[in-house]
């Protein structure tokens, strides 16, 4: 038979060309697997066989597997070509070599892959990275690679055991759980059926020194913390239980440790993470966001990442994983972990089961980072050993952190206060802004402060938060007396410091002191204070509105703070003019959330008639805010013009008592005059302005 083979190919139509040297390696076991593949009964079975070949090679496949044809070549000539330069190829034996073959052996040693498994996984980068391969591979029909006959295509390829490839494509093998090779159930041709791991196919050619150098990519030695645990004050108790677990759990090698932190942007859950991985474990990785480009890896593949590290790490002693954004995995986006249970289910053919025993069986403890926990199915969240919500520090806590990034660069009190102000800044940009302004070598505090801040509100504009809020020049000094409120305020201070929780509703037109009276109280109680709009908790979304209610209550109970919900009118309308059942279920989730709140809660509205009448009941105080009563408004008049050094006369006092004024009037005057002297005619024609935009507003 092989004589015959020579005599055809040795023909007219079709040159064998000599072998070339590098294919005793990789390159010849290549065309080894595409000559198998080529003169396989799949394909050279029937009487379509010539087209298939036309179809699928040309003259550039041709000669890569060292053929010369001819044009009139006939379909004897090339199956006899093809048969004897297999025969050739297989008397060569060529084997894997170069960082294919190294890092291959680094799975096998690493991971307990079988030769057939790290077989299938060469097969699979090959017809993933080489072209001309693919092409040859497509020739093989799509009936052929189902399940009842898979193992044995598979199994002429690689020439092993139909046996050997079954056990290699069992789901619960060591190469499907690693999360390296998934199987697409219903491929269109060969190379659709294998699914490697992102990017894995330019890795694998690659030298690497060892495991961890090679899937650097996906998960590596987490970065230093810059932080420890003694900058989470706020949560000290909770933090030092769970150092406390962790350590216990690394010591004694338990199984499916798993720790659920969540809470906004910008709280630290990546340095407190980093900053246990310090204290608790040997050594602490994490799974990547982005690849090696800078390019984000998909949710689904740093599962798969997930699911490699766990299978890799568990020799380590005392190793920890930390997975971040979990959103992209297990977040509305994506579908939330209902969606990750059907992507699995149909790339893998695992589900929820699957999910829930992973997270009860993962041999390396896993910290896992979110920014909510709305979108996690109650049937996970149960299964982790700890969940806790990190919310931003108390004002009294930013601070203290920011005196110690910055004191020393002479930063003072009221810059200080300023940026503290910011809820939302995270503790590590607060030490990298401190070591950049360092590196500056300012010599003036004021250009410090100017320079941090600077780069704050641009690190904050870039990562979509507020910016640094402006400090806050008081135009006119706050005083109780020039407030025209019913009930009167004397004594009201000295109730509130007497009693623990206090609800109160502030009526009244704009400008009538409500807002500054809130800051007065914060401020007589030593209290800070945390102040929402209605337009801040308002959402398009169902059901999103309460959640932000909710996390109001909950940053003024963490502040040990003031509430004031300005602009309340919005949100506790008359529950008997609803259209929908989301606006009730919003007042009612209000109503819930203050009647509960341990603090001081101050709403204001300037519509008190558009409340709901049934929460107006709910408040301990109601206090109505009017417009100053003309002496109050003349001695607020002639305070201000004394602080000129100016006096008014008789004729400015009948023109004032003619208008209905109010605080805010006055500041706004002022303020318009802030680069220049207030006289009594200039500050007498701008409240008769403000009073008559005001009347023009109304009508």
């Amino acid at each position: 038979m092989t004589q015959v083979h020579k005599m055809q190919a040795s023909q007219m139509g079709v040159r064998l060309l000599p072998l070339q040297a590098d294919w005793r390696g990789t390159a010849g076991m290549v065309r080894l697997w595409a000559l198998r593949i080529l003169t396989s009964p799949w394909v050279l079975q029937g009487r379509e066989a010539r087209k298939r070949l036309e179809h699928h090679l040309s003259e550039w496949h041709w000669r890569l597997l060292g053929l010369e044809v001819a044009e009139d070549a006939q379909v004897g000539q090339l199956v006899a070509a093809l048969l004897e330069r297999r025969r050739q190829l297989e008397e060569l034996n060529p084997r894997l070599d170069g960082p294919l073959a190294a890092n291959l052996a680094l799975f096998r040693e690493r991971l307990g892959l079988t030769d057939c498994e790290c077989w299938l996984l060469a097969l699979a980068v090959c017809l993933h990275r080489e072209e001309w391969f693919e092409n040859i591979a497509d020739s093989i029909d799509s009936v052929h690679l189902k399940s009842t006959r898979l193992a044995s295509v598979l199994a002429a390829i690689l020439d092993v055991s139909t046996g050997e490839v079954k056990a290699a494509l069992r789901r619960r093998g060591r190469l499907r759980q690693s999360g390296l090779l998934e199987i697409d159930p219903n491929p269109h041709d060969l190379r659709d059926l294998f699914e490697p791991m992102q990017g894995l196919g330019e890795m694998l050619f690659e030298e690497h020194q060892d495991v961890f150098s090679l899937l650097g990519q996906y998960f590596a030695p987490a970065p230093e913390a810059s932080l420890g645990l003694a900058d989470f004050p706020h949560q000290r108790e909770r933090i030092e239980d769970l150092a406390c677990y962790l350590a216990k759990a690394l010591e004694l090698g338990q199984a499916g440790v798993n720790v659920l932190i969540y809470g906004p942007p910008g709280t630290g859950k990546t340095e407190l993470a980093r900053a246990l991985g310090r204290v608790c474990a040997r050594q602490t990785f994490e799974i990547s966001a982005c690849d090696e480009d800078g390019d984000p890896i998909e949710g689904y593949e740093r599962f798969r990442v997930y699911r490699l590290a766990q299978q890799l790490l568990c020799r380590e002693k005392g190793a920890l994983l930390i997975f971040d954004e979990v959103e992209d995995v297990f977040g509305r986006d994506s579908g939330a972990w209902s969606m990750l249970s059907a992507l699995l289910e149909t790339r893998a053919a695992i589900g929820k089961g699957w999910i829930n025993q992973m997270l009860e069986t993962n041999p390396v403890p896993a910290i896992w980072l979110c920014n909510t926990i709305g979108a996690l199915d109650p049937a996970y969240v149960r299964r982790f050993d700890v969940v806790f919500e990190l919310g931003a520090p108390p004002k009294a806590i930013r601070r203290k952190m920011l005196e110690r990034y910055f004191r020393r660069q002479g930063v003072g009190d009221a810059w200080l206060d300023q940026v503290a102000e910011h809820s939302r800044i995270p503790p590590a940009l607060m030490a990298r802004v401190a070591k950049v302004v360092e590196a500056l070598d300012c010599r003036e505090p004021a250009v410090v402060e100017r320079k941090a801040l600077r780069l704050l509100d641009d690190a904050c504009r870039a990562m979509g938060l507020p910016p640094i809020p402006g400090r806050q020049r008081q135009i006119l000094p706050y005083r109780l007396d020039w407030l025209n409120t019913q009930p009167s305020l004397e004594g009201l201070l000295g109730f509130l410091q007497e009693m623990d929780a206090v609800r109160m509703c502030l009526y009244g037109p704009p400008g009538t002191g409500k807002t500054a009276f809130a800051h007065h109280v914060a401020e007589a109680l030593g209290r800070p204070l945390v102040v929402k709009r209605a337009s801040d908790l308002l959402d398009m979304y169902v059901g999103q509105t309460e959640k932000a209610i909710a996390r109001m209550f909950q940053e003024a109970e963490t502040e040990q703070a003031v509430l004031l919900l300005d602009e309340v009118d919005s949100l506790l309308q008359d529950r008997r003019l609803a259209r929908h059942t989301w606006e009730v279920v919003q007042v009612n989730e209000l109503l819930t959330r203050m009647e509960s709140f341990a603090g001081v809660f101050i709403c204001a509205t300037n519509f008190v008639e558009r409340l709901d009448p049934a929460c107006l009941r709910r408040f301990d105080l109601k206090v109505g805010f009017d417009y100053l009563r003309p002496e109050q408004a003349l001695t607020l008049f002639r305070e201000i013009l004394a602080a000129q050094g100016q006096a008014g006369s008789c004729c400015w006092e009948e023109r004032l008592q003619a208008l209905r004024l109010t605080p805010g009037d006055f500041a706004a005057v002022l303020r318009r005059h802030r680069a220049g002297r207030v006289t009594a005619e200039s500050l007498c024609r701008g409240l008769e302005q403000e009073a008559r935009m005001r009347q023009r507003t109304i009508h």
